[in-house]
């Protein structure tokens, strides 16, 4: 009670503030007047704190700007700050998914300073059923503010599923694979939404049946297999020659891989170039 009746008896000065100026102490103080108002006194109040002034702290700023008087009691001033609403916090986020549905289950409840609520995709911690989403308002040129909320998000979403159960390394046919559209947690740039953009490709790891298909999980379908005989095409200046291989590693279009020659058992690298086809260019 003390504290809310001391708080109420402050000066509140500008919410976008840094410094504690003439112009806001000229009310309680008369003798501020007689200075520009611009003038910095002091650096102003974090968000919820009161800066107080008290009688030698007065004195000595009547001194620094020779003023000639004795200042009679203390003062305090205090920042503006109002308790969140999830009117003010929902602009922001909906602005990062202009398409989905985002309740606010609960949110920070401690009083915030007047200006601008910044939400960012790395402050969102995906969690069922509701995420963890910190952000922050900035005030004060670039000061700020920290401030959370638990929401839940969804959004229709459609997402490659694999119909039967996905081995590293095989190509991924498209009887495998179906498009799936329901409600989900718009997770951005994680899952493949096409079927045309999975088929052909291969899974780095097993992907069980029924699972959406992470896009970190695929790579290009490997054109040469380990143990495969290759045709290589080798290019010394204006000459060519072809040749046959084993190749001792995988790699996909563009990759390099390990060949042997059966012949003098020398191995050399070549860059892939199609079906059990590399070349080498010396």
């Amino acid at each position: 009670m003390l504290a809310s009746l001391a708080v109420a008896g402050c000066l509140a000065i500008s919410s976008g503030a840094t410094h504690v100026v003439a112009a806001d102490l000229a009310p309680a103080i008369p003798e501020f007047a007689s200075l520009p108002g611009d003038t910095p006194l002091a650096l102003a109040p974090v968000p919820g704190v009161v800066r107080t002034f008290r009688v030698p702290d007065l004195r000595s700023i009547f001194t620094k700007f020779a003023i000639a008087a004795e200042p009679k009691s203390e003062i305090c001033v205090t920042r503006p700050v109002a308790v969140l609403t999830p009117e003010r916090l929902l602009p922001s986020m909906q602005k990062l998914f202009p398409e989905a549905r985002i309740e606010i289950a609960d949110f920070s409840r401690q009083p915030a300073p007047e200006g601008e609520v910044e939400f960012a995709l790395t402050g969102l911690h995906y969690s069922e059923p509701l995420s963890l989403w910190t952000g922050s308002i900035r005030y004060a040129g670039n000061l700020h503010f920290s401030i959370w909320a638990r929401v839940k998000i969804r959004q229709t979403v459609t997402r490659v599923v694999a119909v039967s159960e996905l081995k590293p390394g095989q190509p991924i046919e498209a009887a495998q694979l179906r498009a799936d559209t329901r409600d989900a947690f718009p997770q951005l740039n994680t899952y493949a939404v096409r079927v045309e953009d999975v088929a052909g490709k291969c899974a780095r790891v097993a992907i069980r049946a029924g699972s959406d298909i992470p896009t970190a999980l695929l790579e290009p379908a490997k054109e040469v297999w380990r143990g495969d005989t290759v045709r290589v095409i080798v290019e010394s200046g204006g000459a060519q020659l072809e040749l046959d291989a084993v190749a001792e590693t995988s790699g996909a279009a563009g990759q390099t891989v390990l060949v042997r020659n059966p012949l003098s058992q020398k191995q050399f690298r070549a860059v892939v170039e199609g079906r059990n086809k590399v070349r080498v260019s010396q």
